[in-house]
């Protein structure tokens, strides 16, 4: 049974020794090594020399264990480094986190500031649009009146311009009126003058008897 069973060859009991090293740690490995020798029923052989190569295998197999275990430990120092450098990195990203989320909502308030400094410039536009077309209508009603007192300020101008004219005309008119006038009372003036005359010497003629005795009385009254 010692002689066909595999597990007691010394070249498997070494390359199982390296593998199991190389692959699991150090009291996995020393746990499946003690199971393998119960199970495979491996004693030590009694020649010397056998004895002596599978007490040179099993230290370098326990060699081979206490490197693997310190570089276990030494991954485990490492592990925790990492975890420690993760759980740093977590509470870093937690506050970036915090951070982004603090963000996020500043962008969001900000967001909602514009849509309504938006919203408010757009009223305040509505508004300036229909005061601005509010003043063009008052500027063309405006322009309508201006153009309308230009025309009634011309047409003013013709009138008054007709009205200078006519005046001229009636001062021109007044003057031949007054020369005609004047020449009017005088020839009035002679007329009467001559009809004067004419009854004075009508009253003479009538009265001349009288003159003749009255003149012939004064005579008689001198002498």
């Amino acid at each position: 049974m010692r002689k066909n069973n595999p597990f007691l060859h010394r070249s498997f009991r070494g390359n199982a020794s390296q593998n199991l090293c190389r692959s699991i740690g150090t009291r996995v490995f020393i746990y499946h090594w003690h199971s393998l020798c119960r199970v495979s029923g491996f004693i030590m052989s009694d020649s010397p020399q056998k004895q002596q190569q599978d007490m040179t295998e099993l230290k370098w197999g326990v060699t081979e264990l206490m490197r693997r275990n310190t570089e276990l430990e030494g991954r485990n120092s490492e592990l925790k480094m990492m975890e420690e450098q993760q759980k740093a990195a977590k509470e870093q990203a937690e506050d970036l986190n915090k951070e982004l989320k603090q963000k996020i909502t500043e962008l969001e308030m900000a967001e909602e500031q514009q849509k309504r400094e938006k919203k408010e410039a757009e009223d305040l536009n509505e508004e300036l649009k229909q005061k601005i077309t509010e003043l063009k209508g008052r500027i063309f009603e405006l322009k309508m009146k201006e153009e309308q007192q230009k025309a009634e300020m011309k047409h003013a101008e013709n009138v008054i311009k007709d009205l200078q004219d006519d005046i001229t005309e009636l001062k021109r008119r007044n003057t031949e009126l007054k020369n005609q006038l004047d020449d009017a009372l005088y020839y009035k003036t002679i007329v009467d003058c001559f009809k004067m005359i004419k009854t004075f010497f009508s009253y003479i003629l009538n009265n001349i008897q009288i003159i003749k005795e009255y003149m012939t009385a004064v005579k008689t009254q001198k002498l």
